[in-house]
């Protein structure tokens, strides 16, 4: 029956996951390209790349309203995030720039001095003087700070104290230390922030988590090994292929995080036969073993994204595997000096844990292509001796 109450438990979790999902609708409005202004609700993401379109719903309209970069100057989701509408001049394959709208992300807007962000597959900061146009941030590079100066002249500019320029010497490339800067260089410190004015976005708010149901297929190969002390001994398996279906639920934090979480069920099923000549009895004693193994596994893994380059995502973890195996055919064979036939020879685990190496890459967060590396895992009963699988599989997988 355990079986049966993993999935009670897995349906559970996922109809909580799908239910808060839906509770993505945020109270924000959005400022028209002719300078309207409407209060409603704003489907939010937590955007890990900075947004294209964006879902509105007005009034009682239960249909959503899709805007564009090009029909919307800024938007603001309540007490969550706020992006302003910038032109950005991108040269093409002819090396012509040519003027392309884009939304940056607003950290601070201040009176001296606002700051932005823009993530197209690479952070970016741009800040801003209350008059003049967006000044892009130089990111490091060969670990030298090339933004450090930037600032520093800004902090003698409005006269900041050596506390402001230490904290610029100080910082890195990142939203948290900028922000602080920023802040301090619009009025010097947390006890005079009333001449700031800032989006609640500033407050560097926890990232919901974005879940997606995923289904996918591949193929793997598996070995087997004979280990410890047994009749048996000496009996050598060949590898076999397998077939691989799961399907699932991730779920992915926004841009403040970059680990993920998966609950799955895989299906895998094997065939072994193994073979064994022992030319030191006498008389020469010739073994063969057959075995057939299902497995539904549910696996619980935490991924680590490794890059953070759009359109693609390369994550790697681990998972913990317990599997319900089943055999259909568990049968001892021993063909000389005399045919024996011996059925359920070997005490074989029904229930086992399995551990798994996991390499994902993620393309526009729809294709996935993975592979994984069982780790440990052993199903036999005994304990003089152990069956213990390797297995490598790949799958091609797609996520709704």
């Amino acid at each position: 029956m355990k079986i049966y109450h993993f999935f009670s438990v897995f349906v559970f979790i996922i109809m909580s996951t799908t239910l808060s999902a839906q509770s993505l609708n945020k109270k924000g409005f959005v400022v028209l390209h002719r300078g309207d202004t409407l209060h409603g609700f704003i489907k939010y993401k937590a955007w890990e790349y900075n947004p294209k379109k964006i879902k509105f719903y007005f009034g009682t309209n239960k249909i959503p309203k899709v805007y564009s970069v090009s029909e919307l100057l800024y938007f603001e989701i309540l007490g969550m995030d706020a992006y302003r509408r910038r032109v950005l001049y991108k040269p093409n394959e002819l090396g012509v720039s040519s003027p392309e709208y884009t939304w940056m992300r607003e950290l601070v807007r201040g009176d001296v001095m606002s700051l932005y962000q823009l993530n197209d597959g690479t952070n970016q900061f741009y800040i801003k003087e209350k008059e003049a146009d967006y000044i892009k941030l130089k990111y490091p590079n060969n670990r030298i700070k090339m933004y450090i100066p930037m600032l520093k002249a800004y902090a003698m500019k409005v006269k900041a104290d050596d506390a402001l320029l230490k904290a610029i010497d100080n910082s890195e490339y990142s939203e948290k230390d900028l922000i602080d800067i920023v802040r301090r260089l619009n009025n010097y410190g947390p006890q005079k922030n009333t001449a700031i004015s800032l989006p609640a976005s500033s407050t560097l708010p926890k990232a919901e988590t974005k879940p997606s149901f995923f289904i996918s297929a591949g193929a793997g190969i598996s070995t087997l090994t004979l280990k410890g002390d047994s009749y048996l001994d000496g009996l050598i398996f060949e590898s076999t292929t397998m077939p691989y279906i799961s399907f699932g639920i991730q779920l992915t934090g926004g841009q403040r995080q970059k680990m993920s979480f998966r609950l799955e069920v895989n299906y895998t099923s094997v065939s072994f036969q193994g073979k064994s000549i022992n030319t030191r009895s006498f008389p020469t004693r010739e073994i063969l073993y057959d075995f057939k193994q299902s497995n539904i596994t549910p696996v619980f893994s935490f991924l680590y994204k490794l890059t953070n380059k759009e359109p693609l995502d390369i994550l790697t973890g681990v998972g913990i595997g317990y599997n319900f195996s089943n055999y259909s055919k568990n049968q001892y064979h021993q063909i000389a000096p005399q045919d024996i036939v011996i059925e359920d020879y070997t005490p074989m685990g029904n229930s086992w844990f399995s551990g798994q190496l996991k390499l994902i890459g993620l393309y526009k967060k729809k294709f996935e292509l993975g592979a994984y590396y069982q780790i440990f895992g052993t199903y036999t009963q005994s304990i003089h001796y152990s069956y213990d699988p390797s297995t490598f599989a790949v799958w091609l997988g797609y996520h709704f």
